[in-house]
């Protein structure tokens, strides 16, 4: 990434682009503002309205669903469980008696509702068709209805959307409920048909909401197909197509200057399938001439507003346009220090002085890594750079700059500049006093917070990465890596302030001596000698903290970590008695004497609990043998249990389930079976005892229980094993 453009030419090219972009915001603003003038109008009485028809429209069509619900279990119940109707369906013979009765009992159906209108019952038969209508028995060829029954014929239950229906009398809209109905000992099924009148039914709901006459309500099913609607307010439409072609010509003007508003509310039925529709007309008090002078007078107003705008941004944005540059050229320190750049020649005079404020001369590169609660401020790199200035503003004789910038959210980057004559020692010994000053500034900083919050927090630890004297500008990104590195080496330098040049090459024979001293401390540890074990371990960190500056703090960490996990598994200790130890971690600790003191802890829990296993093993005191004499000796006592051997040894119920499980493989319950099953075989072998004696010897209460455990474990009977024991001695 290349920069040449200067910073005066920065500025102006902005503020063009500012001005041009405001003008071509204002002509924008007035254009919408002209063309979306219907919804300016669109106040708080029509949204109000519009929200009104929404729910409206919700409460119509729920009404319509818990109906014709309601209506549809209650067809279900009738031919599946009424009772009357099924005695004379099923003993049905063709007499008058029998047609009246049923045609009686259909009857009652027309009181469940309303708004059913009719009922039929066709029986195939006797090719009857009972009608409620005409209060009559027809044969079905002469029924009015016959595509009703073809529908349903293969269904066991049906609900049709509403259809045009040609009666007798006159021509109905239906809304046709279904279901099969058994006839003549169950041998045939009828179809009772329940039909709701969809004209009464769309009357009764609009009149009950008190929906007004001039307001266009309707529903459409998937297909587009509108069925249930008012012919007078449709047009005769019948397809949801027919009904869009009344809004082709409508363009967005005509919506503007208009003196009524369209209000359109939908809502989906998920039970029926079908989308009801509410449209009404909003009627606006305002006049056409009201309108165009309201239009007019909004575009004067904006046009003002964002000439205002624009002249309080051109003459009072110097502030916030310096932000934006000093942002731009920070980002540009950033991708230079971190090698993402190069600074051409034309624009390095002006880069150095003018923007890092920094001297032609030589330079070192310090990253302080400090949390902002350390601070207890969210500006960071503000908060170092005041530390950095205040210390360099009291240093004349070498005329020292500084640029401080933030790398990282916990990391801050500081380039210190110095004149070329002055020596690079003296250079350097500046650079660390100045680490030391910002480490007092920030230690003072939290001990005063501490003082007024009455606590003890020691806080994270601050460290800083100081890299050698560089005597040329373009080597600032070397000068950054070192710094970088030198915050890998925290616990070989073992110190606050981590100078790069005390950083030492990888040396070999400093591998092999470690390697060395870890094989001798794993076999000091093992033979349980502590003296010998503890003076290796000195001998260890003495020789990290001499030569380990050579390794970075997670090769350190690793080699540690390792070591930790060899000693474990050559200690062959059970998990639980190492389940306190293998707790050490040492992942987060950067000071050489606390990761030493958390390792000679390790080594002494370590000797100390392989030496208490050995005597207690020697003294056969041990928690398993005490465990396993216990059931040796009381196994096949009958009411033998867990809770009774850990409250013999007081010991936790848990933990002995956990040593006999980790010992045998078998928990308390399968370990005690197996032993006396093991004991019956025996007895079975060299006894004529019968199957109960047996059971009863071994510690089993119930003979069948003995046999069934007995099996799951031989895969036999106790009988059928001394039968099998009997045969093998005979032979």
């Amino acid at each position: 990434m290349r920069y040449k453009s200067s910073t005066q030419n920065g500025d102006r090219i902005f503020k063009r682009r500012l001005v041009r972009f405001i003008s071509i915001m204002i002509f924008g603003l007035i254009t919408i503002n002209i063309l979306l003038y219907y919804y300016s109008l669109n106040d708080q009485y029509i949204e109000q309205i519009e929200r009104n028809n929404s729910i409206l429209v919700e409460q119509i069509s729920v009404s319509y669903e818990i109906i014709i619900k309601n209506i549809k279990n209650s067809v279900y119940a009738i031919s599946m469980y009424d009772n009357e109707l099924k005695f004379f369906t099923l003993n049905y013979n063709g007499s008058i008696d029998h047609k009246m009765q049923i045609l009686e009992v259909i009857n009652k159906i027309l009181m469940l509702n309303e708004y059913i209108h009719s009922v039929y019952l066709y029986n195939p038969e006797y090719d009857h068709v009972f009608d409620t209508y005409s209060n009559n028995i027809l044969s079905y060829d002469k029924f009015y209805d016959r595509a009703v029954f073809e529908i349903s014929d293969n269904r066991m239950f049906l609900c049709l959307e509403p259809r045009e229906v040609n009666t007798e009398k006159d021509q109905k809209r239906l809304i046709s409920i279904g279901s099969k109905v058994p006839f003549i000992n169950g041998l045939k099924s009828g179809i009772l048909i329940v039909n709701i009148d969809a004209d009464k039914l769309y009357d009764g709901i609009l009149r009950k909401y008190g929906v007004d006459k001039n307001i266009k309500f309707y529903a459409y099913n998937s297909s587009g197909d509108i069925i249930i609607y008012k012919s007078e307010m449709l047009q005769g439409y019948k397809t949801l197509e027919d009904k869009n072609k009344e809004y082709e010509n409508r363009i967005l003007f005509s919506k503007i200057f208009k003196s009524k508003l369209d209000s359109t509310a939908e809502y989906y039925s998920k039970d029926l399938k079908w989308t009801f529709v509410l449209e009404s007309q909003i009627v606006r008090s305002d006049s056409f001439k009201n309108r165009v002078y309201i239009v007019i007078n909004y575009s004067m107003m904006l046009v003002i507003v964002c000439l205002t705008v624009l002249t309080i941004i051109i003459n009072f944005s110097v502030k916030p346009l310096k932000q934006i540059i000093a942002n731009y050229w920070e980002k540009m320190f950033r991708d230079f220090m971190e090698g993402n750049m190069s600074v051409v020649n034309d624009v390095r005079n002006e880069y150095i002085s003018e923007k890092l404020h920094i001297n032609e001369g030589k330079y070192v590169v310090m990253l302080i890594e400090c949390s902002k609660s350390e601070i207890g401020s969210n500006n960071l790199p503000g908060y170092i750079e005041n530390i950095v200035n205040l210390k360099i503003g009291n240093e004349t004789s070498m005329n020292i700059k500084a640029k401080v910038a933030g790398m990282d959210e916990d990391i801050i980057g500081v380039i210190a500049s110095f004149q070329k004559s002055v020596e690079n020692k003296l250079c350097f010994d500046y650079i660390l006093e100045l680490s030391g000053n910002i480490l007092e500034n920030i230690r003072n900083n939290r001990n005063n917070r501490n003082n007024r919050n009455n606590n003890d927090d020691p806080g994270n630890p601050v460290y800083i990465g100081v890299s050698e004297v560089k005597t040329d500008f373009g080597y600032i990104p070397e000068a950054y890596k070192e710094a970088l590195k030198a915050l890998k080496h925290k616990i070989g330098l073992n110190t606050r302030i981590l100078p790069f040049n005390r950083i030492k090459p990888a040396d070999i024979s400093f591998k092999d001596h470690i390697s060395f001293l870890q094989n001798q401390l794993i076999n000091n540890i093992l033979a349980l000698n502590m003296e010998k074990s503890m003076h290796l371990l000195d001998r260890y960190f003495k020789l990290v903290e001499n030569d380990g500056f050579c390794y970075e703090d997670t090769e350190i960490i690793k080699t540690l970590e390792e070591l930790k996990n060899t000693v474990l598994e050559s200690s062959n200790l059970p998990q639980r008695f190492t389940s306190n130890i293998i707790g050490y971690d040492f992942s987060g600790l950067y000071s050489l004497d606390e990761i030493k003191s958390k390792m000679s802890d390790f080594v002494r829990d370590m000797i100390d609990e392989m030496m208490r296993r050995k005597k207690e093993s020697e003294s056969g005191n041990s928690i398993e043998e005490k465990i396993f004499r216990c059931l040796e000796e009381r196994y096949a006592m009958e009411d033998f249990n867990l809770n009774i051997l850990a409250d013999n040894l007081k010991i936790s119920r848990g933990y002995v389930g956990k040593i006999i499980k980790e010992t045998t493989g078998k928990n308390f319950t399968d370990y005690i079976n197996y032993k006396r099953i093991m004991l019956a075989k025996n007895i079975l072998n060299n006894t004529d005892k019968t199957i109960e004696e047996i059971s009863r010897a071994v510690g089993f209460r119930y003979s069948y229980y003995f046999i069934k455990i007995f099996k799951e474990i031989e895969g036999i009977t106790p009988g059928q094993y001394r039968s099998y024991i009997l045969q093998q001695f005979r032979k």
